[in-house]
């Protein structure tokens, strides 16, 4: 499960990675389960594709209808696929149906700047934020941006999204664990496992970009596990975009 969204009637609508095609996002819709038993099927589903992670999602209902709110990569290159996010897609569900992103119902573009995102202050709380957004209540909730930066570099195993190993040691220090996400991993009695493919989220904030980033490879030079993977480029674009 990539992320997910409430409905008024009780459904929730998650997104899904396939596993058979790294480009597809799966766009479920579940019903609670009121029993033990673990749910193993649902095909009350439609596919989208070039959607990206599915990470960024809201859900929107208008009467009957849903529709699904992501970010589209809107850029096609030689082979027909499509890398570049620049877009934001609305998409209305339909039960079984593809959609690309050249299908959305809107379209909403967001330009060059694809590594640069608002930061809630860290005097609010996003949680409350969520909630606001979820009842309708957003008008009445105060949300203040800040005017510094934050970075966050992915940590991956060698191999992702294909094929890669599992099970090795992580260790960090307690500084930089305060400022890191945990994603593919898992505990095991007092040791912290590589699990996944895309492993951990080093993070760090700062007054500017160009500090941000340089404080969040730091982090990620005190991180260790066998195998470990991370783009050494991220934030490049913002920074080159923001010199004019």
């Amino acid at each position: 499960m990539q992320g997910f969204n409430l409905d008024s009637d009780g459904s929730v609508w998650y997104t899904q990675l396939s596993n058979t095609n790294q480009a597809q996002l799966n766009w479920v819709r579940a019903q609670p389960n009121k029993t033990p038993d673990v749910q193993t099927e649902n095909k009350d589903y439609m596919k989208l594709t070039y959607f990206g992670h599915g990470t960024n999602t809201a859900l929107e209902e208008d009467g009957a209808d849903r529709y699904l709110w992501a970010g589209a990569y809107g850029v096609c290159n030689a082979k027909g696929q499509y890398w570049n996010e620049k877009l934001v897609g609305r998409v209305k569900y339909v039960k079984g149906a593809t959609v690309k992103t050249n299908e959305c119902n809107d379209y909403y573009y967001i330009g060059d700047y694809t590594d640069l995102h608002p930061s809630i202050d860290a005097e609010n709380d996003l949680l409350t934020i969520m909630q606001a957004c979820r009842n309708g209540t957003l008008a009445e909730t105060e949300v203040k941006f800040s005017d510094g930066a934050a970075c966050c570099v992915i940590m991956a195993s060698s191999g992702y999204p294909e094929h890669y190993e599992k099970g090795f040691a992580i260790t960090m220090p307690a500084e930089t664990a305060a400022h890191t996400y945990v994603a593919g991993a898992k505990r095991e009695e007092d040791r912290l496992l590589t699990s996944g493919g895309r492993v951990l989220g080093v993070t760090a904030t700062a007054a500017d970009l160009k500090s941000a980033i340089e404080k969040a490879y730091e982090r990620v030079e005190s991180v260790h596990f066998d195998n470990a993977f991370y783009r050494h480029d991220i934030g490049q674009r913002a920074l080159k975009a923001l010199e004019h």
